[in-house]
């Protein structure tokens, strides 16, 4: 799992935006609410496939745990999220670096989306949004992105590739 955040405007990235990949294993202690689903936490807004609603409805209830407002989905950030996913699929990777050697700022400059702060969340192999989440969650990184006030929208992408899945979190805070 790798965590991104850029601000526009700044030359530096916080984060681990190429970092060392963290794989987490059965080893978290954050852990989604019994059963893995999350009540009265709905994803508003175009958010893509089940997978990726579920993955929105984690990050929304972990932000109320937080105190942050819910992230609402946004069609842009789906189809950057879920590019990206089927690109780490396609070329077996896993990086907020896609294949063309693009930043996520590269790819959402690209697409002419206006930001004032983006961030994205990386995973592989974890077949289920609640294993995804809790990976995310029991790294600072990633946490960090998942509840920060600086983020009011949310994508995700998911492929199911061939049985080691990767998922993409893509988040952006608009002036």
């Amino acid at each position: 799992m790798q965590s991104g955040i850029a601000n526009r405007g700044q030359t530096w990235l916080k984060g681990c935006m190429v970092a060392t990949l963290v794989m987490l294993f059965g080893c978290a202690s954050y852990e989604t609410p019994p059963g893995g689903e999350v009540s009265g936490v709905e994803a508003e807004g175009p958010c893509g496939s089940e997978m990726a609603r579920q993955a929105v409805r984690f990050a929304n209830h972990a932000r109320g745990e937080f105190g942050v407002a819910p992230l609402r989905c946004d069609a842009t950030l789906v189809q950057l999220a879920e590019a990206h996913s089927r690109d780490m699929c396609e070329q077996d990777y896993i990086s907020h670096i896609d294949s063309q050697g693009r930043t996520l700022e590269d790819r959402f400059d690209e697409v002419g989306y206006d930001f004032r702060a983006i961030g994205e969340n990386v995973a592989m192999g974890q077949r289920e949004a609640r294993n995804a989440h809790d990976g995310w969650m029991n790294s600072s990184s990633h946490r960090d992105n998942i509840v920060s006030e600086d983020f009011e929208y949310i994508g995700v992408g998911y492929v199911e590739c061939g049985g080691v899945p990767r998922w993409t979190q893509v988040f952006s805070g608009t002036w």
